[in-house]
């Protein structure tokens, strides 16, 4: 006994007194235990150990070593308080059998640069522990049946555990706790039997690295990687599988979990991240088997995190979102079997799903309850059962209702049979940009306070029922395509305030829009298309503006007994009504409506069809009955029948009422209507007792230019008493409807709804004949006849007016002549003015064959040409030529003894233009002004003078001129003043941009080149 104890003293010596060398393990190293006067916190006792090595050196164990009893705090081999140390196991088997008693085969105590290497070891309770050390390695070893605790690193720093096997009963298979910058890689981890904490167990420590490890956790609810209370933790290249949470992350910021499988087996969550902030997962494929439990990706009140270019795959929740804010998931593909959705957000606000795809086999592809703000774009969206998207409320244990409100779909390709996308108690959401398909019914669907939401630039397609609002309010659809197979492609129920604007609505078979009990909705600037019925109006106070609506068999429009809807500015085809209308204070105002049989319906009381233009092909244009109805200022046309009364006190006026054969029916039962300042063209029958087709009262109206006050009736197209005289803008002879009815007060013309006037001539004493557009009916206008004519209002007439008489004064009074101007007929005449007058047109004045003539102060705006003359003695002055770049201003076959003065030519392809060589003689052109044209003057002929005008930016050139020797450039000898001083001289022409030399009395010294002719 001695000598063993003698032996052992001197290997622990020799150990601890040399330095860097070789030392050898053998059986003889541990037969006795020593107390190493290190306290173990976790046991609570004294630590005693076989083999204390203090001192730097490289240990080769060369003995497998079985023990069956061993103190609790007992260890094989100790390090401790050293450096610079090697442990080669030498692939040696520490061997125990189950119990506490067998503790820890390697200790490493407040060391440095230990390596522990080809270690085998089998049933401790914990295998291998560093402790306060630092820049240790574990590697290439082997550990089965430890009880826990297999690795243990505890307040150990920048270490590395690596190509090891570590097999565990229990979980914390490898345990790290306060110990910062260290690896586990390359390692194969599992555990037997279950238990609550992980078999990689991570606490409070920092930058620790699990890289390309594989770990088993296969019973109860055990997990594979906990991380808890420990930041920037990088598990990257591993797989885990565990029927706990496969990772879980709780209290860990910073962390990072890239390229890793992860399987839960059963009833858990593959990755779960709980009150953890800023996590990377990126890379990841998470799995939940069997796949209806729990979720694959699980947050909970954890913000900030990344999930990027991951596959998750569960029954239940395959990404699960819970009270977790500001997280972005990218390129993510979900899918799951059950009915709780791909995507799972319960209370999280703000985060972000961008190009990811989430599938469901069942339900519920994307389910957001009680959630806000939060914004899915880009991703395909797939549920094989129902609701692809589902955002509705949430109520917590006090009642209080968390509704999802600002969330934005956009992007997206959504997909479900039914209720592609559900919303319920849920306000300003968005869905922008969306494609929603529904095989069965509803791809949008706004049910139960579902307000203020927006839906822009979708569209949306279903079998039938494509849009559906029930009990939802101010909700907005712009711009979007709305088409379903069967029955309603939009229905809203129960629900006001909601606005269709920019929409194109389409079904082939039963209605396009349905309103029921949806008081206060606008359609605005929509397309509706359906085969029987466009909009089932069953609501009031609704509005209908600028859309057009068609409907293949029935209807375009129908409403019944509601109120206080209003139909602006539509175009509405249906081949049986346009609109079929009853109920009261209903306005159809400025719409086009056509159809085959009755293109209006109108019954009820109060309702109102304004500004309206209404066309059948067939039967009534319009049938009224009800009462105290109003038909204003409208346009009706019919094949047959235009208007069909069977009402009481409906007021018919303003309106231009055209058939071809009976413009009016009133049957029996009509009475106590108005019919008054209408137009109509076509015969009445009118079987009513009492019906009246004057005014009720006196109105203020003008006839031919005269203010008058009296009854009035209509204008009849068939009006035709010979003896009948006008008094005040009616005819004196009443018109016949029957025996009994008459218009007592008919019009003696049209009626003008926008002047309140009768259309009639204004009774002039000037002796000169007033022009107007009604003179221009038949299109052309001829002057045969010697006087003064004067235009009284712009006029817009295809043909214009010809000249076919001498000693003719045209005045146009400051008027245009569009799309035509004035023109001589067929003969020769002589003396005849034009003035004040604007030509709006390709040619204004075509004047050949005359003479005498004078144009002045009136303005071209050139199409073709502005002037054409050939005649003598004509004189145009302060005119004004402006055109396109091809028009020419004067056009001139010819002309002797004329004069063009005072007047400006610009932006033209020529100012004026000459024809032929002697086509100009003897003529002045003075004072004139020749801007921005191409040419100024293309001037042929003799003995013409050109001076005093102006030349400035004509492009090609100022002259085009061919006689050169015959005409003269100056003026005649005249007086001049320059400079204040009088003179004497000829006068030539003012060319701005030329370089003439230096001014000698206001002429400059160096002549202008009229020739060559090319463009200066």
């Amino acid at each position: 006994m001695i000598k063993k104890c003698l032996f052992l003293f001197l290997l622990l010596f020799t150990i601890s007194s040399v330095s860097a060398e070789t030392y050898y393990l053998n059986e003889g190293n541990f037969t006795d235990l020593t107390n190493t006067g290190v306290y173990n916190t976790d046991s609570r006792s004294y630590i005693s150990a076989y083999v204390i090595i203090n001192s730097p050196g490289e240990y080769i164990l060369n003995y497998s070593f079985t023990n069956n009893a061993m103190p609790e705090s007992g260890v094989f081999i100790f390090v401790n308080n050293t450096e610079n140390v090697i442990l080669d196991c030498n692939y040696n088997w520490f061997n125990s059998t189950w119990g506490y008693n067998a503790v820890r085969p390697i200790y490493v105590y407040n060391s440095s640069n230990v390596t522990v290497k080809d270690l085998n070891c089998n049933g401790f309770y914990s295998a291998v522990e560093f402790e306060n050390s630092v820049d240790c390695v574990l590697t290439n070893s082997n550990f089965y049946n430890i009880q826990e605790d297999g690795i243990y690193l505890k307040n150990t720093n920048n270490s590395e555990i690596s190509d090891c096997i570590i097999s565990s009963y229990y979980p914390d298979a490898v345990l790290v706790i306060n110990s910062n910058g260290n690896t586990i890689s390359n390692c194969t981890i599992s555990s037997e039997y279950g238990g609550d904490d992980a078999i990689l167990n991570m606490e409070y420590s920092e930058n620790n690295t699990i890289s390309e490890c594989t770990l088993n956790a296969l019973n109860g609810y055990e997990r594979a990687i906990g991380i808890y209370h420990s930041n920037n933790i990088l598990i990257v290249n591993s797989n885990a599988t565990a029927e706990g949470y496969t990772i879980e992350l709780e209290y860990s910021n910073n962390c990072d979990i890239l390229n890793t499988t992860a399987i839960a087996e059963d009833y858990s969550y593959a990755i779960a991240v709980e009150y953890s902030d800023y996590t990377e997962i990126s890379g990841c494929t998470a799995t939940v088997i069997p796949t209806n439990y729990e979720a694959a990706l699980y947050l909970f009140r954890s913000s900030y995190n990344n999930i990027t270019d991951c596959t998750a795959t569960a029954g239940d929740e395959s990404v699960y979102l819970s009270e977790s804010d500001y997280n972005n998931i990218v390129n993510t593909n979900a899918t799951t079997t059950g009915d709780d959705g791909a995507y799972y957000i319960w209370d999280s606000n703000y985060n972000n799903i961008i190009n990811c795809n989430a599938t469901s086999n069942s339900d519920y592809a994307v389910y957001i309850w009680g959630s806000s703000y939060n914004n899915i774009t880009n991703c395909n969206v797939i549920a094989e059962v129902y609701s692809a998207v589902y955002i509705r409320e949430w109520t917590d244990m006090y009642s209080t209702v968390h509704n999802s409100n600002y969330n934005i779909l956009s992007g997206c390709n959504i997909t479900a049979p039914d209720e592609t996308v559900y919303l319920q108690y849920s306000s300003h959401n968005s869905i922008i940009n969306c494609i929603m398909n529904a095989s069965n019914s509803e791809a949008i669907d706004l049910n139960v306070d579902a307000d203020y939401n927006n839906i822009t630039n979708c569209t949306a397609t279903a079998g039938y029922r494509a849009v559906s609002l029930s009990s939802s309010d101010s909700n907005t659809l712009s711009e979007c395509g709305i088409h379903s197979i069967d029955e309603y492609a939009f229905i809203l129920s129960d629900s006001e305030n909601n606005i269709i604007s920019g929409c194109n609505v389409t079904t082939p078979d039963d209605y396009g829009v349905y309103l029921g009990n949806s008081d206060n909705a606008s359609i605005i600037n929509s397309t509706v298309n359906a085969d029987s019925i466009a909009i089932r109006l069953d609501s009031n106070n609704c509005t209908i503006k600028g859309s057009t609506l068609r409907a293949n068999i029935d209807s375009g429009l129908r409403s019944y007994n509601k109120m206080g809807n209003n139909i602006i500015n539509c175009t509405i085809y249906a081949q049986y009504y346009a609109i079929d209308l009853s109920g009261s204070d209903n306005n159809v105002s400025d719409c086009t409506l056509t159809g085959h049989h009755e293109v209006v319906s109108l019954a009820g009381s109060g309702n109102n069809i304004i500004g309206s233009t209404l066309w059948a092909t067939t039967e009534d244009t319009l049938s009224v009955g009800g009462t105290y109805q109003n038909i204003i200022n409208c346009t009706l046309t019919a094949q047959n029948n235009t208007f069909y009364v069977n009402g009481q006190n409906i007021e018919i006026t303003g309106s231009d009422i055209n058939s071809n054969d009976v413009a009016f029916r009133c049957i029996s039962a009509s009475y106590w209507n108005r019919i008054y300042l209408n137009n109509i063209n076509g015969s009445i029958n009118n079987q009513g007792s009492s019906n009246y087709f004057t005014s009720a009262n006196d109105l203020n109206y003008t006839y031919a230019g005269k203010n008058y006050t009296g009854i009035l009736g209509n204008y009849w197209y068939l009006y035709d008493e010979e003896d009948a005289v006008i008094e005040n803008g009616t005819w004196s002879i009443p018109y016949v409807i029957t025996a009994y009815t008459t218009d007592s007060k008919p019009l003696a013309g049209p009626w003008d709804k926008d002047a309140n006037s009768i259309f009639g001539k204004i009774e002039y004493d000037d002796g000169k004949i007033h022009l107007t557009q009604a003179d221009f009916a038949t299109g052309l206008y001829i002057i045969n006849e010697t006087g003064i004519y004067v235009l009284e209002e712009n006029i817009n007439s295809g043909m214009g007016i010809a000249i076919d008489s001498d000693n003719v004064t045209i005045d146009g009074n400051g008027f245009y002549m569009n799309t035509s101007g004035v023109r001589t007929f067929m003969g020769s005449y002589e003396n005849i003015t034009i003035k004040n007058l604007g030509l709006n047109c390709d040619n204004g004045l075509n004047l050949e064959n005359a003479d005498t003539i004078t144009v002045s102060n009136c303005t071209f705006l050139v199409g073709d040409t502005g002037i054409v003359t050939n005649g003598e003695n004509i004189v145009i002055s302060s005119c004004n030529f402006t055109g396109m770049d091809n028009g020419w201003g004067i056009n001139i076959i010819s002309m002797q003894n004329g004069t063009i003065t005072g007047c400006k030519f610009n932006n033209l392809m020529i100012g004026i233009n000459t024809q032929g060589e002697s086509s100009i003689g003897n003529c002045t052109i003075t004072y004139n002004e020749f801007i921005e044209n191409s040419w100024g003057l293309n001037l042929n002929g003799e003995y013409n003078w050109i001076y005093l005008n102006d030349f400035e930016s004509n492009t090609w050139a100022n002259f085009n001129y061919d006689s050169t020797f015959t005409n003269y450039f100056h003026s005649p000898v005249l007086t001049y003043k320059y400079d204040g001083v009088v003179y004497e001289g000829r006068l030539g022409n003012y060319y701005v941009g030329e370089e003439l030399g230096t001014c000698v009395l206001g002429i400059f010294d160096k002549p202008y080149g009229i020739v060559p002719s090319s463009p200066r």
